[in-house]
């Protein structure tokens, strides 16, 4: 493992820091696009942070594993008045429990397993040099190196094949979501495993 740079060293101690004091983030992503994600820090180790994701302001929607050094910016929710927003939507609507714990050492072999056992169907980012993928689907199989994950097209259809992936290449990882909770529900039945995986 490479050592951390000062951005990334910042980056998780202020991570560390909202998760002690149960504050709402929001991360903005170095990837492609930009992307903004929030929630509250539910999990950290030296690479990665685990986030129980809120969207539309107040709907709790899943989780994601994020890797630190893919983060761009980190900010504390949506200031005083969004919190007070916040606060009132947990008080009226509750918050979900954290069904799993992320051990300090995890790494991305472990969290991938984690989103599996939690989750129907995950979705994977990837990057690999000057590309990004993303894709959902069923994790067939877990070894060192790589994992299988048989994808799911976005009418809800299988791909035939199952598909191999490098961890070294993930960036994140999402599970227990509506949108992946939709295509477990709606999609095609989820094929038998195919042979020799």
């Amino acid at each position: 493992m490479a050592p951390m740079s000062q951005d990334t060293t910042r980056l998780r101690e202020t991570l560390a820091t909202f998760a002690e004091e149960e504050a709402a983030v929001k991360i903005v992503l170095a990837n492609e696009d930009w992307d903004i994600v929030h929630g509250f820090v539910v999990g950290l180790t030296v690479e990665w942070v685990a986030l129980q994701q809120i969207t539309d302001s107040v709907h709790f929607d899943g989780f994601g594993f994020y890797r630190i050094d893919r983060i761009a910016e980190v900010y504390r929710g949506a200031g005083a008045a969004g919190a007070a927003y916040l606060q009132r939507a947990i008080d009226e609507l509750g918050r979900p429990p954290i069904p799993f714990r992320v051990p300090p050492d995890a790494t991305i072999r472990d969290l991938v397993a984690l989103g599996s056992e939690s989750s129907a169907l995950v979705w994977i980012a990837t990057e690999d040099g000057d590309s990004e993928t993303t894709a959902v689907g069923k994790v067939r199989g877990l070894r060192e190196t790589e994992f299988d994950l048989q994808r799911i097209e976005a009418n809800g259809v299988w791909y035939e094949h199952v598909d191999s992936w490098e961890y070294t290449d993930v960036t994140s990882v999402g599970f227990c979501t509506r949108y992946l909770e939709a295509f477990a529900r709606f999609g095609d039945p989820l094929p038998a495993q195919p042979e020799g995986n």
